[in-house]
């Protein structure tokens, strides 16, 4: 598939042969032609389609870089629909994606707490127990940082 004929794509799915699951969906709207770029995939044996951009904004180029990063989380075991970026940051984003702000909720001893509180407090005589396993685990090798950027590997290992 090249930019030419991309542009000279008739109606109907084209899939791009460099790029596994790139697919150029053509459609008339409204006495256009308009031009969309998807995902394909399958996850846990369901067909996705994701999409990644419509054309002249998204060229070809950009649209096979998308589909290989998102490519790499299923490779790494996460469903893209799952890692895509939120559309809009939240307001107490200020920090880097590594290190967590305090009072972030999503930082790893903010989500500690939460969890101590909500499930374990409530169900065990000695909580203690569990704190210490957090202590000795999570926060000892992800201190200060945001818990959506710890990857699975990661976990793994630790």
């Amino acid at each position: 598939m090249t930019a030419t004929s991309v542009a000279a794509a008739g109606l109907g799915d084209h899939t791009d042969p460099a790029v596994k699951g790139l697919q150029l969906r053509v459609r008339a709207a409204a006495g256009a032609v308009t031009r969309t770029w998807y995902f394909r995939y399958k996850w846990r044996k369901q067909t996705i389609r994701i999409l990644v951009g419509h054309l002249p904004q998204t060229s070809l180029a950009d649209a096979r870089e998308k589909v290989l990063d998102l490519r790499r989380f299923i490779d790494g075991g996460i469903d893209p629909r799952k890692a895509k970026p939120r559309r809009t940051a939240p307001p107490n984003e200020a920090a880097s994606s590594d290190t967590a702000a305090i009072g972030d909720p999503h930082s790893i001893e903010s989500l500690c707490k939460t969890f101590m509180d909500r499930h374990v407090r409530p169900q065990r005589k000695r909580p203690e127990y569990a704190q210490r396993i957090l202590n000795a685990s999570a926060l000892k090798h992800w201190k200060g940082r945001d818990a959506r950027s710890i990857t699975p590997p990661e976990v793994l290992q630790v």
